[in-house]
């Protein structure tokens, strides 16, 4: 939630000559209007993303590293300023950053204007507009280019980040399996099981209105089924399918999580797993729940990770009456993959280019058919 403060709090700021710190900083006059000066916004910007996250004012004049004076401008150059950041701020980082809140405030006579950074769940993020390659942290006296051990530790995190969500998905697996989530739960061998995992998921307790997320039936509509229940459970808001057993369910949890379960993904005396069918319900659900989620005020990156159960014996066709390769495995879990946007299934589909790739190696295909020369993803989800 954004944390920007009033024209009271802002003036008691500067009365106070308060210090900038490794979350404060001040700036007297927006950046440059050159690579240069577009180049020392994102600097600053994600130095603030990549390190703790905080605050930064352009219009408030320092002097050894503390706030001294106003320096107000004019609505209009402010809200041009505020256009300029946010468009550099979709192009010039990488990968992209999300949850800045950019506003004016007015102070003075004119206005200053207050940007709030969160800390990234997806960070490292590294400055590529105009050419540029680097990486950067901050500190109490302001942004320094991250070293190889800082770069060490940053990707780090993000690899453990992803071993936490592959843990966390095996272990739900096996908890939905025991009736302690859905009692009358469908005991059929295979499964399709799916979770939307938000980036600050596990770090953060309730980002989400449980009592907002159970007006939204629609958008958690439990994959495949023709109607649905919902309830409050102990993990969270379900919708489930109704009948018994039940077959599909969809929980969502306090931390944002979304988990699809879909029981006997095809019919009892049927061999064939069609790749094309797994990709389909993938992109279109995950699309849904993540747009959902992203309507609830969650943050894009959200990871998703899927899991098909009892293959074992199995054919998985790649086309409509050809027998495919047999899997061996009683299981695929699928990598895991990082979606930024859920406006279109191409767009969902394209972050889900390595799991579908490996869905098809276990079908004996090199990789998915379904992307074009471009990477576009070409499936349909009706």
């Amino acid at each position: 939630m954004a944390r920007i403060p009033n024209t009271e709090q802002i003036t008691r700021m500067i009365d106070a000559r308060a210090a900038e710190r490794v979350d404060l900083e001040f700036k007297a006059e927006p950046w440059a209007p050159n690579d240069a000066g577009k180049k020392e916004c994102l600097k600053d910007i994600s130095a603030l993303a990549n390190t703790v996250g905080g605050q930064l004012f352009i219009g408030i004049g320092e002097e050894n590293n503390a706030a001294k004076e106003l320096k107000p401008m004019a609505a209009a150059v402010a809200e041009a300023e505020r256009s300029r950041i946010e468009s550099l701020l979709h192009s010039g980082l990488e990968p992209r950053l999300y949850g800045v809140t950019i506003e004016s405030v007015a102070v003075g006579g004119g206005v200053v204007i207050a940007i709030d950074v969160p800390r990234s769940a997806s960070r490292p993020h590294r400055v590529t507009t105009a050419g540029s390659n680097r990486f950067w942290l901050r500190n109490s006296t302001g942004a320094y280019e991250a070293n190889v051990t800082d770069l060490r530790n940053l990707f780090g995190q993000s690899a453990e980040f992803g071993e936490r969500a592959a843990s966390w998905h095996a272990q739900r697996r096996a908890a939905l399996r025991t009736g302690d989530i859905v009692p009358n739960l469908a005991t059929d061998a295979r499964a399709l099981i799916l979770h939307l995992i938000p980036a600050d998921a596990f770090a953060i307790a309730s980002p989400v209105d449980l009592a907002h997320v159970q007006s939204m039936g629609m958008e958690f509509w439990p994959m495949g089924s023709t109607g649905y229940n919902n309830r409050f459970a102990y993990e969270g808001a379900l919708f489930y399918s109704a009948g018994d057993p039940c077959r599909q369910y969809t929980l969502v949890q306090r931390n944002g999580i979304v988990e699809g379960v879909k029981i006997g993904v095809v019919n009892a005396d049927s061999t064939d797993l069609y790749a094309t069918y797994f990709e389909n319900q993938l992109v279109k659900h995950a699309k849904k729940y993540g747009a959902a989620l992203v309507s609830l005020g969650v943050a894009p990156p959200i990871y998703a990770i899927a899991t098909i159960e009892g293959t074992r014996g199995a054919s998985l066709p790649r086309e409509f009456g050809v027998r495919g390769a047999e899997v061996t495995r009683s299981e695929l879990t699928l990598p895991l993959a990082m979606i930024e946007a859920f406006d279109t299934d191409a767009e969902v589909g394209a972050a889900f280019r390595a799991t579908f790739d490996t869905l098809w190696n276990a079908a004996g295909a090199a990789a998915s058919p379904n992307f074009d020369a471009a990477g576009k993803w070409t499936g349909r989800t009706e």
